[in-house]
């Protein structure tokens, strides 16, 4: 694993978010992070489009 804002591999485990997660702190730039973030779960283009012409 590595740290998003500066591709350090020295990383420690540091405590769980809200959700349960397990969160990182890079050991070089101190930036924490979880290992992997979900993608946008929000209306698809066809339901946006039918909202929007009713």
């Amino acid at each position: 694993m590595q740290c998003p804002e500066c591709q350090s591999e020295h990383i420690r485990k540091n405590g769980k978010n809200r959700q349960g997660k397990q969160n990182y702190i890079c050991v070089n730039c101190h930036r924490q992070f979880i290992e992997s973030y979900e993608t946008y779960r929000g209306y698809s283009d066809d339901v946006r489009r039918e909202c929007l012409k009713m």
